[in-house]
């Protein structure tokens, strides 16, 4: 046996050194530095051990050699590795799969298994191999990404402002020309007025909303491109809105995808429209209530040819109803 290949404990009752040299010994069974590799007879009694084993199991050779594999077996996969082994046994084949097994101290261990025959020198298969690695580490962060994008997709459906991912579109001169939304949530198509099932279809934006502003592709191509995030409110004539906008880059900077989020504000901008004319009409009112009474006031003594010191009793009458109404104007404002 080379010095390369790691060490590996048996009883006597398996020739593992004359199964080797005679070349029945699958090569997978030595595996890499970190791999365990055990091997059980077909009453699943362990008959090799190596230090690979050890280190993950937690049992030296000695603990372990003729013993049954049960024993680092969970209940619950005992019927799973009877079938294993019987389907290596009768078909020669290797399999590869995930599982638990259970370590000296208890802990549950994800591992990685290749199963594979061990044969003697007339083919005959004598025996199984298991070369495992510990996957735990791989698994747990899968898990906790898996529960992470959980949480995200959640706050994404339950949000109630818009957003959506778009990937913008270029010409060969980096000119963003249009875009297309990879992803939006269930609030898009009530702040758009762009149907969910549109969006996410082949269509490009510009396709989906006939007369698009330039505006609009110019800006979010300037984020793909640039990297730098913007917030700004916008109206469109082609989608009869106004929205407030958060806009940034996502994936990295060779991205051309953008995050949006969004608020359709158009109820607010009518209010702030509607209020804005209210104020002109009120300041045309006020205008022409200041600036209006004199002149007729001077018209009427021309007319009557009194003075201001002396007015007739109409005009007296007339100065006064007029004041009244001035005084009331200004009580309502």
């Amino acid at each position: 046996m080379s010095e390369s290949k790691q060490k590996f404990t048996g009883d006597s009752n398996y020739n593992r050194d004359k199964s080797e040299e005679a070349g029945h010994f699958p090569a997978s069974i030595v595996g890499s530095p970190e791999d365990s590799v055990v091997s059980v007879d077909l009453n699943i009694a362990v008959t090799g051990w190596n230090e690979g084993a050890e280190r993950l199991y937690g049992y030296p050779a000695s603990e372990v050699i003729g013993k049954p594999l049960t024993l680092l077996t969970l209940s619950r996969d005992l019927k799973e590795l009877l079938n294993n082994i019987e389907s290596v046994r009768r078909g020669g084949t290797v399999k590869v799969y995930e599982t638990e097994r259970v370590h000296k101290d208890g802990r549950h261990i994800n591992l990685l298994v290749t199963l594979s025959p061990v044969k003697d020198d007339s083919g005959q298969i004598i025996g199984v191999s298991f070369v495992a690695r510990d996957i735990t580490k791989n698994k747990t962060a899968v898990e906790k990404l898996s529960a992470s994008e959980d949480r995200y997709r959640t706050l994404f459906n339950s949000i109630d402002q818009g957003f959506c991912i778009i990937e913008m579109l270029f010409d060969e001169n980096e000119k963003a020309i249009d875009y297309r939304f990879i992803e939006v949530n269930p609030v898009f198509e009530k702040m758009t007025g762009v149907p969910n099932i549109e969006a996410l279809g082949e269509k490009t934006a510009r396709q989906l909303i006939p007369n698009l502003e330039d505006k609009w592709v110019k800006i979010y191509g300037k984020v793909a491109l640039t990297g730098e995030s913007v917030r700004f409110e916008e109206g469109s004539e082609a989608m009869r809105r106004w929205f407030d906008v958060y806009g940034f880059r996502i994936d990295g900077e060779e991205s051309r995808k953008v995050a949006l989020l969004f608020n359709d504000i158009s109820r607010r901008k009518l209010a702030e429209e509607k209020l804005r004319q209210s104020e002109e009409r009120f300041r045309s009112v006020v205008n022409q209530s200041v600036g209006g009474t004199p002149r007729r006031l001077s018209n009427a003594r021309r007319q009557t040819g009194r003075t201001r010191r002396t007015p007739c009793g109409s005009c007296k009458s007339r100065r006064t109803n007029e004041k009244s109404s001035n005084e009331g104007e200004r009580g309502i404002f």
